[in-house]
């Protein structure tokens, strides 16, 4: 089967009112090249753009820091929201990706793709970056009390929201029709653990009465992504089967009188877990046996629509093979609130996209639903997002916002334009036309970045200016070297300036004596020198050489000053935050953390477990 034959099975909108969401568990984002269809078109654009989605959610990214790159981060098409666990690295992580209106889109196309407000987290106990405190303190500033959602979950205390919101398993957009959508990434317990199993039951809780609590302040809401609970006992095909084994489950010949047939058993499923029973107690019944709707909010918008079909699952176990067989679960679902469900057309799984052990699951709103009608008029759309603090570009400081110690960064190392991981450097023929375009442009116009002041500068003021001027490469993309790639060009007489006092301005330096040994060397290389080359000079300033901790922000130098250990008197930088209950073990530990106290403390605005040895010069 061809690309495009998997692509012809992915049904077109019906209409440029509908608003189309898809979830995928991608089971580490980095591994779905490996996968077909995502080989032939390896880049995150293509990923994106195949779906024909306007709003997409992947969990389980699988994503450190220094993996989020521009081509995840800053999509052509799409809007990147981007979070990942303060602890347990490498883990969860959930991306929630929104496409830019184009000039063709309807009115009400355009205000359900705006962002409005963007929040990290279930609780509001994480800190909003902007006003660096949390979400629930900025709901009553007027500053910023546009910025957060609201309807927050009663918890006892904000150390119990942080620590359920430290593993970066939820991101919640509202976007300009009034409507909440919230991308989650569940627990499992997959190590049925006491402590596991009491984590999970948290976050559940605190999903579900969010959900309640923005249907109380008028708002509809939509929850997409990996839930890791199969509602139904069809919903379980190991269930079945080990009920049939037991001789509790009948198989009738006719599928669709299962449930009758074994109507005791389906009740009993239903509550067969604490976390199934509290999945079910928010979720309107879709089987005909439960007629109460106390206490009911969700409807699972998959189910309602497909009905009570068996067969129907999300995720297989790829160790058993057995997919193939399709013996799996339905644990991806869609719930949404009462006026939203209404005016779904279509929701669906996609068996046939691979890419992880789970596929992909879809939903069709129709907007212009007359349930909709008055939550759209109650709206207040700004057509300016003010959510720009979190988009990824930005968030991760990528792009145009590039940090200053980015600069000083050692460059990685790929063998073609490809890049390591498949992805950093696949650009679309889309993307290699406006980076053209944009070097054309570069050709014809100044080709220094940024504004210049008119006004006189002092003498340190110039040398820091002339230092922090970034000119454009004039060429193109080659095979050797990704396009439109800026490199750092620095001139002679700036750098020489940077490190030498006014006093000397007459006398060469040791720094500018450095550089003529460089240029010596190679003469075509008269008005440039590598990073490489340019970290080596900036080891003799003690100013530059300040680490930034994870929270992008200068490292503190400390001391060991406890007597008789064997680093005592070693210097070592570390975060500047705070600290709570956090001790430096240093003879223990081999980086110097206690990693059982960092676990058990909030994660936010304290200390972000930052450690390094100062380096002998």
């Amino acid at each position: 089967m061809s690309h495009e034959d998997v692509k012809d099975k992915i049904p077109a909108k019906p209409s440029d009112q509908c608003l189309r969401l898809v979830s995928f568990n991608v089971n580490g984002v980095k591994t779905l090249k490996n996968y077909y269809p995502w080989n032939e078109r390896p880049g995150y654009d293509e990923a994106l753009t195949f779906m024909k989605a306007d709003i997409i959610t992947f969990q389980e990214l699988k994503l450190q820091r220094n993996d989020i790159d521009t081509s995840i981060a800053n999509p052509i098409d799409y809007l990147s929201f981007i979070t990942i666990p303060q602890k347990r690295k490498g883990y969860s992580g959930v991306g929630i990706f929104v496409r830019k209106p184009t000039s063709d889109c309807s009115d009400i196309m355009r205000k359900a793709l705006t962002v409005e407000k963007v929040e990290e987290g279930i609780t509001g106990y994480l800190h909003l970056k902007k006003a660096q405190k949390s979400y629930r303190d900025c709901i009553d500033d007027e500053r910023y009390e546009d910025l957060c959602i609201g309807g927050y979950p009663d918890l006892d205390n904000s150390v119990e929201g942080r620590h359920i919101d430290s593993e970066g398993r939820c991101i919640l957009i509202e976007v300009g029709i009034g409507l909440v959508i919230i991308a989650v990434y569940c627990p499992a317990n997959s190590g049925s653990t006491e402590e596991g199993e009491e984590f999970r039951l948290s976050f559940l809780q605190c999903l579900f009465e969010r959900a309640r609590n923005l249907l109380a302040l008028g708002k509809q809401v939509v929850i997409l992504g990996d839930i890791n609970v199969s509602p139904d006992l069809i919903d379980s095909d190991e269930s079945i089967s080990d009920g049939l084994t037991a001789g509790k489950i009948k198989k009738p010949y006719d599928p669709a009188n299962f449930e009758k047939e074994n109507k005791d058993q389906v009740t009993a499923f239903k509550t067969s877990t604490k976390a199934r029973k509290l999945l079910n107690a928010y979720l309107y019944d879709t089987s005909g046996m439960d007629a109460r709707h106390d206490g009911k909010v969700l409807h699972d918008v998959t189910r309602e629509i497909q009905g009570r079909k068996l067969k129907m699952y999300s995720v297989w176990n790829t160790q058993k093979n057995n997919r193939p067989m399709n013996i799996g679960s339905r644990i991806d679902l869609f719930l949404a609130t009462t006026d939203i469900a209404r005016s779904a057309l279509e929701s669906d799984i996609w068996p046939f996209l691979y890419g992880s052990d789970h596929c992909p699951i879809f939903c069709d709103f129709d907007l212009s639903n007359q349930h909709l009608s008055s939550l759209i008029e109650r709206s207040h759309y700004n057509s300016r997002c003010s959510c720009k603090h979190l988009q990824a570009k930005h968030y991760y400081c990528l792009g145009n916002d590039r940090s200053i110690a980015s600069f000083f960064k050692k460059p990685e190392k790929t063998d073609s334009l490809s890049g390591t991981d498949g992805f950093k450097f696949a650009y679309s023929k889309k993307r290699k036309d406006t980076e053209v375009t944009r070097m054309k442009h570069d050709l014809s116009s100044s080709s220094e970045l940024g504004y210049r002041s008119r006004k006189h500068l002092k003498r340190s003021q110039q040398n820091l200016s002339a230092f922090l001027s970034v000119k454009r490469v004039r060429s193109f993309p080659s095979q050797k070297e990704p396009p439109c790639e800026k490199k750092l060009i620095v001139s002679q007489e700036a750098v020489s300036s940077l490190f030498v006092a006014e006093s000397e301005s007459d006398t060469e330096s040791e720094s500018n004596y450095a550089i003529s040994n460089i240029t010596e060397q190679n003469p075509r290389r008269k008005n440039t020198i590598s990073a490489r080359e340019f970290n080596k000079l900036l080891k003799s300033s003690t100013s530059m050489g300040t680490p930034f901790c994870y929270h992008d922000e200068p490292c503190v130098l400390r001391t060991v000053k406890k007597e008789g250990s064997k680093n005592f008197g070693k210097k070592f930088w570390c975060c500047g935050r705070h600290s709570r209950n956090l001790s430096w073990n240093l003879t223990d530990q081999k980086d110097g953390h206690d990693h059982n106290d960092l676990l058990k403390r909030p994660l936010d605005e304290y200390e972000c477990g930052f450690f390094k040895w100062v380096s002998k010069m």
